[in-house]
């Protein structure tokens, strides 16, 4: 007779094969598919409700700022006038494992003031030059962009139309507008602050952005902060740093407990005002020493730099979202990448063993995007390659011959 069985173990499953007159398949429990999220959580402003859409899901629970909810654990999530701002998530879960959403941000503010004017400015570099002609800008809109994170600024106020200045060449390149509320904000709250150019290119317009500040919003008994340290640079490679994203880890891993794993993330950059620096955060928080920016390629100018941060013993609580903070000449938040934790079928699942003539024939179901190794053994001693399907999307079949007077057996082995 056939008899086929299951042993799991932490990276192998094997299905052992009898071979006779009779086939006899005991159940098989299928294997239970991570949750798939098929809305995701909206930013909102104020107050209102946080949601999550996804099939398979058997349990929720919200986090802010990196830190669970208590009783927080439906598909919905209410916030009123009394609930803190900053990141919201949702961590979706089943028997298969913990799958989280997007950052979405709740924003509170009565309004905290910010400059606009490069008027007077010491520095020499805060003057608006074109990077195309190297002259002062008499043409062009000024434009406040601000909010309470890096990844949540925003167009905000009015614009300044450079051309007002066209006939004062002693203007050129300044821009004198009132101070801008940003709504997102309170006065005392920090924010982060620039302001973009768009002007005439050789070809349509261009968008070149100041450096980013770090401020302390203004408005009632805090006074509207100074904007002396804003520079426009005028090299060519500006805006940067510039993330390479063709070198850095792709979104949306999935890992099985146990495994270490590192995301990484690779930059060009110049160090005209200082080494740049990096914080990785989880679910909007930042990572205690997760700070590493080194650099592999240039020299004291500059060159290419390399940020990681590692996991080591994957657990079902690393399941999150990840993002770097990067602080240079420019100031930006990349990549942004979803880890979830597959708990059970890991390893690779055989599913509906069967046969076609004296082919063994049956399905493999994976973790999406990881790679496997099918290998059979005639002793469970010495192993031989079958085929290794790499960054499967679910299920794949494989077929094999099998030996009419021996036993055959087989695993599938997740590789690295």
């Amino acid at each position: 007779m056939i008899v086929i069985s299951l042993c799991t173990k932490a990276h192998c499953m094997k299905l052992f094969c009898l071979l006779s007159m009779v086939v006899l398949v005991p159940a098989m429990a299928s294997a239970d598919l991570l949750p798939v999220i098929s809305n995701q959580p909206q930013s909102i402003s104020g107050s209102g409700i946080l949601s999550v859409a996804s099939t398979n899901a058997t349990g929720f629970q919200w986090r802010w700022n990196g830190t669970d909810i208590p009783n927080a654990t439906n598909s919905t999530l209410s916030r009123s006038a009394s609930d803190p701002v900053g990141y919201y998530m949702v961590v979706v879960k089943n028997a298969a494992g913990w799958v989280p959403s997007q950052l979405a941000y709740l924003s509170r503010g009565s309004g905290g003031y910010v400059p606009f004017s490069n008027y007077g400015n010491p520095n020499w570099q805060a003057q608006a030059i074109s990077q195309f002609t190297g002259q002062p800008l008499t043409a062009g809109l000024a434009q406040v962009v601000a909010g309470p994170e890096l990844d949540q600024m925003q167009p905000v106020g009015d614009t300044w139309d450079f051309s007002w200045y066209a006939g004062d060449p002693s203007m050129a390149g300044y821009f004198d507008m009132d101070d801008q509320l940003v709504p997102t904000v309170s006065p005392g709250q920090t924010v982060y602050y620039r302001v973009d150019l768009t002007y005439p290119a050789l070809s349509g317009t261009y968008t070149q952005p100041s450096r980013t500040l770090r401020l302390v919003a203004g408005g009632g008994s805090y006074p509207t902060p100074s904007a002396d340290a804003i520079r426009f640079p005028t090299w060519p490679e500006w805006p940067e740093p510039w993330w390479h994203p063709e070198a850095s880890t792709a979104t949306n891993q999935t890992r099985i407990p146990g495994e270490t794993f590192s995301f990484s993330a690779y930059y060009s950059a110049y160090t005209d005002f200082g080494i740049p620096t990096a914080q990785w955060r989880k679910d909007g928080r930042p990572i205690a020493g997760a700070t590493n920016f080194v650099q592999t390629f240039g020299g004291a100018f500059g060159g290419n730099y390399q940020s990681v941060c590692a996991l080591t013993n994957v657990q079902a609580a690393d399941a999150g979202t990840y993002d770097v903070e990067v602080f240079g000449n420019q100031w930006m938040v990349k990549p942004t990448i979803r880890l979830s934790v597959q708990l059970l079928n890991g390893p690779g699942l055989f599913l509906t063993p069967r046969f076609s003539g004296t082919n063994l024939v049956c399905d493999l179901l994976g973790v999406a995007g990881r790679n496997y190794l099918v290998q059979w053994s005639p002793d469970l001693v010495s192993w031989n390659d079958l085929f290794s399907p790499t960054n499967i999307t679910g299920t794949v079949t494989f077929t094999n011959p099998l030996a009419s007077d021996a036993a055959r057996f087989y695993r599938a082995r997740l590789l690295p």
